[in-house]
């Protein structure tokens, strides 16, 4: 397996974490039971900031600025958010 660029966080009964890609991270889910990989989501771009949980779903941002966040199953349940870097 490929090493975890951050800690593991929670989301109900599954586990999220990050792994690096050639060109941009992954978001991996895991089951938390079994460690089994459940999803594995191409990002656009590094992660700079989380992933860290928030309630249902963990939010994290990438290099371009964007804020997102991503539910257990690995999908994105908002559009992302620019956020102001003045």
């Amino acid at each position: 397996p490929e090493p975890l660029l951050t800690q593991l966080q929670g989301i109900g009964e599954t586990v999220v974490g990050s792994i690096s890609g050639p060109a941009a991270d992954y978001l991996v889910c895991y089951d938390a039971n079994s460690l089994a990989e459940s999803a594995k989501v191409l990002l656009d771009g590094r992660i700079t900031w989380g992933p860290y949980s928030a309630g249902d779903r963990v939010v994290l941002q990438t290099d371009d600025g964007m804020l997102r966040a991503y539910d257990a199953s690995g999908k994105a349940v908002t559009s992302p958010l620019k956020l102001d870097q003045g």
